[in-house]
């Protein structure tokens, strides 16, 4: 009996950390004909107004990619969704797809599962910028290789500066 007690004293503790540490689960919903880049930026009082729908953030992505929200931004294990819309309201869910499962000339360990290039789904899901907002892209692997040349960190919009600056007055 006793042997278990540090088992159970250490689970108890990662449970405890991890409801601690988690944050509101959600729920990005995108123009069905958006892709590229998205960038959310939080703490904005003239931003998005704050939604909560079935226990999830609602964040609604507008056609330039660019959200302000007044949502506080939250660090912390992420639960987020990820659905393309239409102009009649329907859902269509957007998979989460990692660039480290692609095979290049330079991969080490090739994948034999390597997905589909022209598979549209959400890359960098739950990124957190050097500004302390969200990105990430919604593209094909072929669109973000070719689109990019993987050097997407390097990219400034001056419309994303430009809709930041008349949140500042």
């Amino acid at each position: 009996m006793w042997s278990l007690t540090p088992i159970v004293v250490f689970a108890l503790y990662q449970f405890l950390w991890y409801q601690f540490k988690k944050v509101p689960p959600e729920t990005f919903l995108i123009p069905k004909d958006y892709k590229g880049k998205i960038h959310v930026h939080f703490n904005k009082p003239c931003g998005q107004a704050a939604e909560v729908k079935n226990g999830r953030r609602l964040y609604k992505i507008p056609m330039n990619g660019i959200l302000l929200s007044q949502f506080k931004d939250k660090q912390g294990f992420i639960d987020q969704q990820y659905f393309l819309f239409d102009k009649n309201g329907r859902l269509t869910l957007l998979p989460q797809l990692d660039v480290r499962d692609y095979n290049e000339e330079w991969t080490l360990e090739k994948n034999s599962n390597e997905p589909s290039r022209d598979i549209l789904g959400v890359f960098h899901a739950g990124r957190v910028s050097d500004q302390g907002s969200y990105e990430f892209y919604v593209s094909t692997y072929r669109q973000l290789r070719d689109s990019f040349g993987f050097q997407y960190d390097k990219q400034f919009d001056s419309l994303e500066q430009k809709i930041l600056d008349t949140c500042k007055h």
